[in-house]
């Protein structure tokens, strides 16, 4: 039976304990669901990774990399120790059954690119096509996004500039939308 009363990277977590974090002894108990976390990870500067992302690197058994040197420097940099399964796209097709098989045994598995959000330009879109067919639990990390970065300190320029109304009235739409 798997058991799962919040996973690793939920505030809520570290709330119910007071603010801290789970004691090793209730981790096995806590986090024994299987989970993909697709991590999204810096994109050039490592003080850019979040909190979340690290307690989610931390927590898994396997950290599926596209480039494995690369996840290994930034593993290493943390601090975080942890087994990495070569995952790109030149092999995404022949990985797939045996991640499944761990997911299935109830490992939790972090899928990291270079840079960024997994599955948006990099490996994932696969494996998170399967996991969801297989009916397994998949979950998002966020991170510093480029795109509102690059907007908000390119505003200024976009206000000034008439070919950008099409952009700058998409932009109020989104900001309409979410508050």
């Amino acid at each position: 039976m798997n058991f799962q009363v919040f996973p690793p990277a939920q505030p809520q977590a570290r709330f119910a304990q007071g603010g801290g974090f789970f004691p090793e002894a209730c981790a096995e108990l806590c986090y024994t669901a299987p989970m993909l976390y697709l991590v999204a990870t810096p994109i050039g500067n490592l003080g850019d990774i979040s909190l979340r992302a690290l307690e989610t690197l931390r927590s898994v058994d396997f950290v599926l990399s596209e480039d494995t040197r690369k996840t290994g420097f930034l593993l290493k940099h943390f601090e975080i120790h942890k087994p990495q399964i070569s995952y790109h796209e030149y092999n995404e097709e022949k990985s797939l059954p045996r991640i499944l098989n761990l997911l299935r045994e109830g490992k939790n598995i972090a899928l990291v690119s270079d840079a960024g959000s997994p599955s948006v330009s990099d490996p994932g879109f696969v494996l998170m096509r399967a996991v969801l067919l297989e009916n397994l639990p998949v979950t998002a990390i966020p991170g510093p996004t480029a795109v509102i970065t690059a907007l908000a300190t390119g505003s200024h320029s976009l206000a000034t500039n008439p070919a950008a109304t099409p952009l700058l009235t998409m932009w109020n739409d989104c900001e309409t939308l979410i508050a």
